[in-house]
């Protein structure tokens, strides 16, 4: 490069009009080169806005929008409304290469209502390990055991934890954390206020297979309704929101939660 400008990402001509001089170099070469550096942890707009998605789509679930390896998902709905079969089919998706850990609070690990789920869903993934726990400890101790990527919790209004415990957990999932919510009476998730603003992706079932998507720090529509079950072309969108609309709800809100 004449000028020796160093960039993040592949570009096709430098700031100083040298067009098509910018040659091409490992991915982590710009971190190495500034590793230590007073300001490394600070991005300008313009760097950031040129930056390339690495997010990728999940199969079936694509409605999640571009999300990154590591991310959390909240869901919650009333009894009967398939929120751990939806559970246990994301389990599946995303485990073709990595395990997961899907914990269950309520039932046996390995008894017929598991059976009929994971019959209901087609699923016989080896990489998805199914355990009974009930105390937090005992999930991270498993967690550590079994080198999972992701973790699924459902239910996790059963265990009643503060937030920080809460965030503790989730800073130590590597891949994806799925935690599933009751229903209150009234239609709202049961559980502390800080759930919706503590995860990535916010959910609620409505109807057996009827995803509401409440919040989406990945997504820049206002989905309204998915028929998780049948054609997903029916899927509605309200309508794209401007940016001013968009951003508050990405700033304030987060992470995914799936309520039995």
């Amino acid at each position: 490069m004449t000028c020796e400008k160093k960039y993040a990402q592949d570009v096709d001509f430098c700031e100083c009009g040298d067009f098509k001089s910018v040659m091409y170099m490992p991915a982590d070469f710009l971190e190495k080169e500034t590793e230590g550096s007073e300001f490394s942890d600070v991005f300008t707009a313009k760097e950031v806005s040129l930056k390339k998605s690495t997010g990728k789509t999940i199969k079936r679930f694509e409605f999640l929008g571009k999300v990154p390896e590591k991310f959390s998902f909240g869901v919650y709905g009333a009894p009967g409304s398939r929120k751990s079969t939806i559970a246990l089919m994301f389990a599946d998706t995303i485990s073709k290469r990595n395990k997961t850990l899907y914990v269950t609070t309520e039932e046996g690990a390995s008894g017929d209502t598991m059976r009929v789920k994971l019959g209901f869903g087609n699923i016989n993934n080896e990489n998805i390990l199914i355990t009974n726990k009930t105390s937090l400890s005992e999930i991270n101790e498993k967690l550590e055991e079994t080198e999972a990527q992701n973790l699924i919790i459902d239910s996790f209004s059963f265990l009643r934890v503060k937030k920080a415990s809460f965030e503790s957990l989730r800073k130590k999932v590597p891949g994806i954390f799925v935690f599933v919510l009751h229903q209150t009476k009234t239609g709202d998730y049961k559980g502390d206020t800080f759930f919706p603003h503590a995860c990535d992706v916010f959910a609620r079932i409505k109807k057996p297979g009827r995803i509401i998507v409440e919040k989406n720090r990945f997504h820049f529509h206002e989905i309204e309704t998915i028929d998780f079950f049948g054609n997903q072309d029916e899927t509605k969108i309200v309508g794209e929101l401007s940016r001013e609309q968009a951003m508050p709800s990405l700033c304030l809100r987060g992470s995914l939660a799936l309520t039995n």
